[in-house]
């Protein structure tokens, strides 16, 4: 009898063994993203900014301002590098927190005739060009995961700089424009913040690694930077305005490969 229990603990220890490793090799087959909390990735793809910006030379004393503002859409190729954390990973939902950026966008110019105070044209042009430098972004990336397949949305905050740059000429027409009637020039950087949505589809294809295609939309407020001209006896007397207006945004679109790991392993 007690050799039959024996034998029967035995069998059962054996059949438990024998489970535990069959699950385990399965389990390294598969993506196993509850095995990890922290990622990091890279990719590429495409952006469109849509950036709306003016340039104001203001004269103090008298209380007059010349100015042009632009609204232009530029597309170009962009690369987006990520860091982040996640929460929950051995649940179908989970939530991660993730910074990353997105590499500059491609220069946008235009030539206008400049307004005066009134609203009205002057005898003067302007070239005026913006440039959206690397946008920075902390979100939070709430996720749905099913087998090796998730979808997630993105919450966050974003900021970025702008190269805003102007040249103001004393010529009554575009095409009369030239380095002779060329007034005077100015170069700044704009700072900005604003928000950013998105939302994402990916799949681990080995317990290290992942693929992703995520769509990320960031809208930026306005905000100006002054670059001071001329002084008398110490006080300013005219200046010049750079500012990105409301209506500023990106769109991005990018295919990307991430990396998971334990962060604290």
């Amino acid at each position: 009898m007690k050799r039959k229990i024996a034998l029967s603990l035995v069998a059962l220890l054996g059949a438990s063994a024998f489970a535990g490793g069959g699950h385990s090799d399965l389990y390294a087959t598969k993506g196993c993203q509850q095995e990890y909390n922290g990622y990091w990735g890279f990719g590429a793809g495409w952006n469109r900014d849509n950036s709306e910006f003016k340039v104001e030379e203001y004269d103090v004393a008298t209380q007059s301002s010349a100015r042009v503002s632009a609204k232009e859409n530029k597309s170009a190729g962009v690369g987006h590098f990520f860091l982040g954390y996640s929460f929950y990973n051995d649940m179908p939902y989970s939530v991660a927190v993730e910074a990353g950026m997105y590499t500059s966008g491609k220069k946008v110019s235009t030539t206008k005739m400049v307004q005066g105070s009134a609203g009205v044209e002057v005898s003067g042009t302007a070239k005026i060009s913006a440039e959206r430098r690397p946008a920075y972004y902390l979100a939070l990336k709430p996720r749905y995961a099913s087998g090796d397949w998730w979808v997630n949305l993105t919450l966050g905050a974003a900021a970025s700089t702008y190269r805003v740059k102007s040249d103001f000429y004393n010529a009554p027409t575009v095409a009369t424009s030239n380095s002779s009637t060329l007034e005077a020039g100015t170069s700044d950087g704009v700072a900005t913040y604003g928000y950013m949505l998105g939302a994402g589809v990916g799949m681990w294809f080995n317990p290290s690694w992942a693929v992703s295609l995520d769509y990320d939309y960031m809208n930026m407020r306005k905000e100006s930077s002054k670059t001071f001209k001329n002084y008398s006896a110490g006080a300013v007397t005219s200046y010049y305005k750079s500012a990105i207006k409301d209506g500023t945004s990106s769109h991005f679109v990018t295919l990307n490969l991430k990396n998971n790991f334990n962060w604290f392993a």
